[in-house]
């Protein structure tokens, strides 16, 4: 199985007569005036293609973490229904950031990293500009976040 693409958003919309899938607010930067910063959902929006001799359900992780740290990790399944690609769509809900720091959220089986996303939380100031990057936190031992999936077949 390979992954065409990974794109994360605060929020996502999906076509009804076309299946076409809108991005909204892309977030390759996280700005917060203060940490930690708690997002009430960030959108990850990925297409799968497996190839013939794979399995039609397969499973991998979605991991989240912050300077490598853990901040969550969920076990995700792709049916593929006879198809060979899916678009899938999963929100993250209820994401604490602890801290200015690289974030990632990748796809992983079977130990391979599939593909990731990656962003800077930065630290803003009053006028919005970015400032130092403070020390990265220690890796939380529970995910605080939930996710939602839903799944479109293409």
């Amino acid at each position: 199985m390979k992954v065409h693409y990974i794109t994360c958003a605060k929020s996502s919309s999906v076509d009804s007569k076309t299946n076409q899938l809108s991005l909204f607010h892309v977030l390759d930067e996280i700005g917060a005036a203060a940490f930690p910063l708690h997002l009430h959902s960030v959108c990850v929006a990925a297409l799968f293609e497996r190839e013939a001799e794979d399995a039609v359900t397969q499973s991998y992780a979605l991991v989240v973490k912050l300077d490598g740290g853990l901040l969550a990790s969920f076990t995700m399944t792709i049916d593929f229904s006879g198809a060979r690609r899916n678009r899938s769509v999963n929100t993250v809900q209820g994401l604490t950031i602890p801290a200015a720091g690289a974030v990632t959220i990748a796809m992983v089986q079977k130990g391979k990293v599939l593909a990731e996303w990656r962003a800077l939380a930065l630290l803003t100031g009053a006028a919005g500009s970015p400032s130092q990057a403070e020390a990265p936190p220690a890796p939380a031992s529970e995910p605080a976040a939930s996710v939602k999936t839903a799944a479109m077949l293409n």
